[in-house]
C-alpha cells in the first residue's frame, strides 16, 4: 500500500518557510531605508498609497511587513489612518503575486535548474559580503530554497497522487464548497501563512484532480485564515495596530464572503479571461488569477466604504490612547524593521518628555497651591520601564551603524528623564502637604518656582514639528536667578525669619528643581544635536 511521503513534505513546507524568510529579510534589509522612503513621498492619495502597498509587499513578499510600515507611518504622524487603509488594501493584492511566481515558475520549470545556483551564489554573498551585496545573497539564497522547498512538496503531492480521494467532500452536496473553504482556512492556521497555504493548494490542484472551484474555495478559505494571524500579532500591541489588524480581517472577511456568494460566476469569468487573453490554461493559472480576482474584488468593494471604515476604527481602541502608562508608539512588530522601531521609540520618548513636564508643572502648581492633585508618577515608572525594555529588546537585533548611534541617544535620553522622575517621586514625596515658611520667605519661593515654571513651558512649547532648545544665555539666566534666591534664602535664616530646617527642605526643593530643568536641556540637545544655535 502506498504511503503518503510525509517527509519529503514536511521537509519542502519547512524550506519554503526558510526561503520566504531569508527572502524577506534581504529584501528589508537591501531596500528597507530606501523603500520607507518611497512610501514616506508616495501615500498621501488613495490611489498611490494603493500601488505603494502593492508594490511594497510584490517586492518583501510579505503582507505583515508592509502593515508594519503602515503602523510605523500612522505612528509616526506622516500617513493617517485613512490613507493607511489603502496601503494595506494594496498590500493585499500584493500577496497575490505570490501565487503568479508559484503557478508560472515553481510548478514550470524543474527547480534543480536554477535553485541549487542560487543557493550557491547566495550563500556565498553573504559569507563574504556585508551590507547590500551580502542581503542580495541572502534574497538569491532565500528564493532558490523557497523554489527547493516548493518542489519538494510538488514531488510529494504527485507521488500520492493516488492517496486523494476528495470523493466524501465533494459529494457534500451544497456544502462541499463550504467543506472546502474550511480546509484552505485549518491549512492557514496550521501553517500561520496564507503564502505558504497558497502555494501548497496550487500545488494540490496541479498534481491531483481537485476541481477548480473546490481549490478557489480554498483559496477563500486560506485568505480568511490569515485573519487569525493578524488577531494574534494585534495582542498587546498598539491601537494603531489593532485598527490596521482590524481593517485586514474586514477587508479578508467582506472580500471572502462576497467572493464565495459569487463563486461560480468567478471560475466561469476565469475560463472567459484566459481564453480572451490567450493565457495559460492550466489549474495553477487559474487559481493564481483568482487569487488576484478576489483581492481585486474586496478592493472594489472597499471604495465605497473605505471612509466610513476609518472613521469608525479610529473610535476604536480609544482605551490604550489615553492611558498614560500603556505606549502610544512602542510596537514589538516594528522590531524587525529598524528603521521603524527607532522612529516609534523618539516618539515615545517625547511623550515621555511631555509627561514629565506637565507632572513637574503639576507638582509646581500644587506648591502654588493652585492645584489641588498632586501627579501619579507610578504610572510615568511604568511608562519608563517599558521604554527601556524596548531599548534591551531592539539591542538585541541586528541594525546599521546609524540606528545603532541613534538607540544609543534614545538611551542617553531615557536616562535623563530617569533621573528626573525619580527627583519628582521624592519630592512628592517630601512635599504632601504645602508647607508655610512666612510671607516673605512664600512669595520669595513663589517666584522662582515661577520662573521654572515659565522654563518648563518654553521647553514644553514647540517650534515647528519639536520642542525649543534652552539656550546657553537662557540657563545661565536660570542660575543667577537659582543663586540670587539661595543668596535671600541664607540671608533670611541669618536673620531668624526663616529656620534652618526650612532652610533646608527649601534648598533641597530649589537644587532638585534646578537638576530638573537641567537634565530637560541635557535630553533636549542629545535629541537634536544643537545645543545653543536655537533661541538666543
Amino acid at each position: 500500500m502506498q504511503e503518503f511521503p510525509y517527509g519529503m513534505f514536511f521537509g519542502g513546507v519547512g524550506l519554503f518557510l526558510i526561503g520566504m524568510m531569508l527572502m524577506t529579510d534581504g529584501l528589508k534589509a537591501a531596500s528597507g531605508p530606501t523603500l520607507v522612503k518611497f512610501l514616506e513621498k508616495t501615500t498621501n492619495t488613495r490611489l498611490k498609497g494603493f500601488l505603494s502597498g502593492f508594490i511594497a509587499t510584490t517586492i518583501l513578499q510579505s503582507s505583515a511587513a508592509t502593515t508594519l510600515l503602515a503602523i510605523g507611518f500612522i505612528n509616526a504622524g506622516i500617513l493617517t489612518f485613512a490613507n493607511s487603509l489603502w496601503l494595506l488594501f494594496g498590500a493585499n493584492v500584493g500577496t497575490s503575486m505570490t501565487g503568479w511566481f508559484v503557478a508560472l515558475v515553481g510548478l514550470k520549470i524543474k527547480v534543480e535548474i536554477f535553485a541549487m545556483p542560487m543557493i550557491g551564489v547566495g550563500v556565498f554573498l553573504q559569507m563574504f559580503f556585508k551590507k547590500k551585496l551580502g542581503a542580495c545573497g541572502g534574497i538569491l539564497s532565500g528564493f532558490g530554497i523557497l523554489f527547493l522547498g516548493l518542489g519538494f512538496i510538488q514531488e510529494a503531492f504527485s507521488q500520492a497522487s493516488s492517496l486523494f480521494d476528495f470523493t466524501p467532500l465533494l459529494n457534500l452536496g451544497m456544502w462541499s464548497t463550504l467543506a472546502f473553504l474550511g480546509v484552505g482556512l485549518v491549512i492557514t492556521l496550521l501553517a500561520q501563512s496564507s503564502t505558504v497555504s497558497t502555494a501548497l493548494i496550487l500545488s494540490l490542484s496541479a498534481t491531483t484532480d481537485l476541481p477548480i472551484i473546490s481549490a478557489a474555495a480554498a483559496i477563500i478559505g486560506a485568505n480568511i485564515g490569515s485573519t487569525i494571524t493578524a488577531i494574534y500579532g494585534a495582542m498587546g500591541a498598539t491601537a494603531n495596530a489593532k485598527r490596521a489588524a482590524s481593517a485586514h480581517i474586514l477587508f479578508n472577511v467582506t472580500a471572502g464572503v462576497v467572493s464565495f456568494a459569487l463563486l461560480p460566476f468567478l471560475v466561469q469569468f476565469l475560463d472567459i479571461f484566459i481564453e480572451f487573453f490567450k493565457m495559460d490554461s492550466s489549474d495553477a493559472t487559474k487559481l493564481a488569477l483568482f487569487h488576484t480576482l478576489f483581492n481585486v474584488l474586496g478592493v472594489l468593494l472597499m471604495i465605497p466604504l473605505a471612509k466610513y471604515i476609518a472613521r469608525f476604527l479610529e473610535k476604536c481602541f480609544t482605551k490604550d490612547d489615553i492611558l498614560i502608562e500603556k505606549p502610544k508608539y512602542l510596537d514589538d512588530n516594528l522590531l524587525s524593521m529598524p528603521p521603524l522601531a527607532i522612529e516609534a521609540l523618539s516618539k515615545e520618548l517625547d511623550r515621555l518628555r511631555d509627561l514629565l513636564i506637565t507632572s513637574v508643572r503639576g507638582f509646581v502648581s500644587y506648591l502654588h497651591q493652585e492645584g489641588t492633585v498632586l501627579p501619579k508618577i507610578n504610572k510615568l515608572d511604568e511608562l519608563g520601564t517599558s521604554i527601556t525594555d524596548y531599548i534591551n529588546k531592539m539591542a538585541k537585533s541586528s541594525m546599521s551603524e546609524s540606528i545603532a548611534e541613534q538607540l544609543t541617544e534614545c538611551l542617553r535620553i531615557r536616562d535623563q528623564y530617569s533621573k528626573n522622575a525619580d527627583y519628582l517621586k521624592k519630592l512628592v514625596s517630601e512635599h504632601k502637604e504645602v508647607k508655610k515658611y512666612g510671607d516673605a520667605m512664600d512669595k520669595q519661593l513663589y517666584e522662582f518656582l515661577h520662573k521654572i515654571d515659565v522654563l518648563l513651558e518654553y521647553i514644553d512649547t514647540p517650534i515647528g514639528s519639536k520642542p525649543k532648545n534652552l539656550s546657553k544665555r537662557k540657563l545661565d539666566e536660570f542660575d543667577m536667578d537659582y543663586g540670587n534666591f539661595k543668596q535671600l534664602l541664607m540671608k533670611s535664616t541669618v536673620v531668624g525669619t526663616t529656620t534652618i530646617s526650612d532652610m533646608e527642605s527649601i534648598t533641597n526643593l530649589a537644587r532638585s528643581l534646578r537638576r530638573m530643568v537641567y537634565s530637560f536641556a541635557k535630553a533636549q540637545k542629545i535629541t537634536y544635536h544643537n545645543p545653543d544655535e536655537n533661541q538666543k
